[in-house]
């Protein structure tokens, strides 16, 4: 019978060196790359109002005199009720200070600035009733505007830049698992195993039609990268892996019979273009170290319940039977030459 032993080691592995270094656990790497393409078509769920934007007229007022004059440029958010305006112009309001008191209410007519503004996107909900606005970056600066007017909206349906990316995604997505099998093949017919999670892309080159922000009810993206992956020899990890189970067993006595390579796990830790980091775990089934010939001389002469009890105190062997033929045979034969060992193997189908 056989029995499993658990292997789990750390291995590095490096392109560029030509064989394998066992007692540093450093193989090989191989890398092989390719090139796919493919395409995605998605419905566009961007939304844009080509409507007017509202305007409106807003008097601002400086509110201490910490400053002589303060300037609120061109080009500064207002907002109320949640949306924005944009100030169209400069405006410079002076602070009025008597009898060391500042006095910029008793003189708003001084104190105060009027300017245009617009509102930051089209859309008739930015029509508001006149009322105070908040003006960023100027915490001493109080504003009311007018009411706004003139806005209208007309939504337009556009490729988004969400669409694209969801698209890339999807392509992504099948040109990886395309790679990973493309990769295991090629690397299979050279008896080398992928290191899966070594796979990696350059950045894709990623075309829409229409292009982001361009009226349509679909988009079609293109996408096209370059793919690589590592991969060891299996001849090398099975150079490790034997190294490693052979310090949990009897090696006089048991025999490696399977690696268990077909069903290692490889986790992969760090790796770069030139090399891989990665930790192996298999399962290694061992078997009773045997040979027909030393067993022969091993048991000829001895007794039947000798026999027995010598082979079944051996790792991998669970069941000893002894025969003796013709009938009026009664004991071990010393010459080897009579006696015949068959081996029945339970776990191997």
């Amino acid at each position: 019978d056989s029995a499993s032993t658990s292997t789990n080691v750390d291995i590095t592995a490096q392109t560029g060196i030509a064989s394998a270094d066992i007692d540093s656990k450093i193989v090989p790497g191989y890398v092989k790359t390719i090139k796919k393409t493919d395409t995605e078509k998605v419905v566009a769920t961007g939304q844009r109002d080509d409507g007017t934007k509202a305007t409106g007229k807003l008097t601002l007022q400086v509110t201490d005199c910490a400053q002589s004059q303060v300037t609120v440029p061109a080009g500064t958010t207002v907002s109320a009720n949640g949306l924005n305006f944009i100030t169209q112009s400069d405006v410079t309001l002076e602070t009025i200070r008597i009898g060391n008191k500042c006095r910029n209410s008793d003189f708003p007519d001084v104190s105060s600035g009027t300017v245009s503004m617009t509102a930051s996107s089209a859309g008739d909900k930015y029509n508001l009733a006149a009322q105070t606005y908040a003006v960023a970056g100027f915490s001493n600066v109080t504003s009311k505007g007018s009411d706004t007017t003139g806005g209208t909206s007309k939504i337009t349906q556009i490729v988004s830049q969400t669409d694209v990316d969801n698209a890339k995604q999807k392509i992504l997505d099948r040109l990886n698992a395309a790679a990973t099998s493309d990769f295991k093949s090629q690397f299979s017919a050279d008896n080398i195993t992928a290191l899966t999670d070594t796979l990696s892309s350059d950045e894709p080159a990623v075309a829409s039609t229409p292009n982001v922000n361009d009226p349509g009810s679909e988009v079609t993206v293109s996408l096209s990268a370059n793919f690589s992956q590592m991969g060891v020899k299996l001849d090398d990890l099975k150079k490790i892996v034997e190294v490693e189970a052979k310090k949990s067993i009897d090696t006089s006595k048991q025999a490696i019979s399977d690696y268990g390579l077909a069903n290692a796990v490889f986790r992969v830790s760090n790796k770069s273009a030139t090399s891989a980091s990665f930790n192996l775990q298999t399962l290694v089934k061992t078997g009773p170290q045997l040979d027909a010939n030393n067993l022969k001389k091993e048991i000829a002469g001895k007794k039947r319940g000798e026999i027995i009890s010598s082979l079944e105190s051996r790792p991998g062997i669970t069941n000893v039977e002894v025969k003796y033929s013709p009938f009026w045979v009664h004991s071990t034969p010393k010459n080897i030459k009579h006696i015949t060992i068959i081996f029945d193997k339970p776990n191997e189908k």
